[in-house]
């Protein structure tokens, strides 16, 4: 039976089952008995397509079980990306829930009837073997994936380089803590790459930053972080003008400086003057400046006398903050300001709230919910 088939005889009354369960009102589907806590049905979209399924419980705080496991190629898509997808989401999950990435595919026993209390998965799925195969981790198990063969998988599936890991790995930071503030959209693959090379201490913002009372080492981070988020922001100002999302690329040049090019024209608003034409294909780099108004005053000479190269456009990118300098044109600056709509203000609560969510992973069991 094709996967497809068994989405609808195998995955649906799946759905149909928790959808009862959460309708119940003398039942509560998070909290109830261990024994009757219900199989939680997910799905794997990429656009209107399901390439993945599956259904998934927490059982006593320290295990998780996967009753289903379904994934089909899409000719739209590339080969194992229903497969890759649904084992990045459900290895994400784990550990957020858990703190590792053990988990085990269960089913009905030898001459058992399958049911949807018993699953229909006796052994980790072929596609699953296959493509762990295909990036050089053997399961030892039939089925079970082990914490350490799930978080290796797990960073190879999030793509990160030799080069990378091995950084990573000279710095003393936990792989999987940065695979999985990526894999949760704390920070992109890029932010996750530039505080690697230019935070004073990298491994601490993975784990959720440092003590508010350390006042100096939370100083050094927020100007990293800053400069992180700042340029995120920028980078869909910049989008909104392609017309193609994510279609703009990147470089970072120096450590506050970075380096775009867009394969379509520009035209990009300037503080405070008209906007500015970039032909496609022309490079452009930004100086990231993130400050209040009034260090944007205090620097503003030292700002347009920054390093840059000369052959190709350059601006600075700033916060809101601008607006209130009391710079009411562009003109007679030597470098134009790119503005984003977020104050510094709103950086610093973006960052706290990021932090916070990395610092999630570090809870103790007892402290996150099942």
């Amino acid at each position: 039976m094709s996967d497809s088939d068994r989405f609808f005889d195998e995955f649906v009354p799946y759905v149909r089952a928790y959808g009862e369960c959460r309708r119940d009102p003398s039942r509560d589907p998070y909290h109830d008995k261990e024994k009757d806590r219900p199989w939680r049905p997910m799905r794997y979209f990429m656009g209107d397509d399901i390439l993945a399924a599956w259904v998934y419980r927490i059982r006593e705080r320290s295990r998780c079980e996967v009753g289903i496991f379904l994934a089909e190629d899409h000719y739209k898509y590339v080969k194992d990306s229903g497969v890759k997808g649904g084992l990045i989401f459900l290895l994400t999950q784990t550990f957020h829930l858990l703190g590792k990435m053990e988990v085990n595919f269960v089913g009905p026993r030898s001459g058992q009837t399958a049911t949807l209390d018993t699953g229909f998965e006796r052994n980790i799925p072929e596609t699953i073997r296959r493509v762990a195969e295909a990036h050089g981790v053997e399961f030892r198990y039939q089925s079970c994936i082990t914490d350490q063969e799930g978080r290796e998988l797990y960073a190879q599936l999030t793509g990160f380089s030799d080069e990378m890991i091995g950084e990573f790995r000279k710095r003393g930071i936990d792989l999987t803590q940065a695979c999985f503030v990526v894999q949760r959209d704390i920070w992109s693959f890029d932010q996750v790459e530039y505080l690697l090379r230019n935070a004073p201490e990298p491994e601490r913002l993975f784990n959720g930053g440092v003590s508010p009372v350390d006042r100096l080492s939370v100083l050094l981070d927020q100007v990293v972080l800053r400069t992180a988020i700042l340029e995120e922001r920028l980078r869909i100002v910049v989008e909104q003008f392609t017309g193609e999302p994510k279609k703009v690329r990147a470089e970072w040049v120096a450590e506050n400086r970075i380096r775009y090019t867009s394969d379509r024209d520009l035209e990009l608003p300037i503080f405070g003057g008209p906007v500015q034409s970039i032909k496609a294909g022309i490079p452009f780099e930004v100086t990231i400046t993130p400050r209040n108004a009034q260090g944007y005053v205090m620097f503003a000479t030292d700002d347009a006398r920054r390093p840059r190269r000369h052959d190709i456009p350059h601006f600075i990118g700033v916060t809101r903050d601008i607006e209130w300098t009391g710079f009411t044109t562009n003109a007679g600056l030597i470098t134009p300001y790119l503005p984003i709509l977020d104050t510094l203000t709103d950086l610093d609560s973006e960052l706290d709230l990021r932090s916070a969510q990395a610092m999630s992973t570090r809870c103790e069991l007892s402290e996150r919910h099942d």
